[in-house]
């Protein structure tokens, strides 16, 4: 086996193992991001319920359920 197919195998590896923990990363990033979004949206409709406009929290519930 020449340097050079060493070389090429190595990298290939290397950028598939590299390509799989971005594309971990990244869903995972991704989840954190809507646990919060849904946090936030979670608090904002408890503010607005406690304000009085029940309306608007519920409207505000549903369409992030719908996302």
């Amino acid at each position: 086996m020449s340097i050079g197919l060493t070389l090429k195998v190595a990298y290939r590896e290397t950028c598939e193992i590299c390509d799989k923990i971005a594309h971990l990363t990244s869903v995972a990033f991704q989840k954190i991001i809507d646990t919060f979004e849904a946090i936030g949206t979670a608090r904002a409709a408890s503010q607005l319920a406690q304000m009085g406009y029940y309306e608007e929290a519920k409207y505000l519930m549903l369409e992030s359920k719908k996302k």
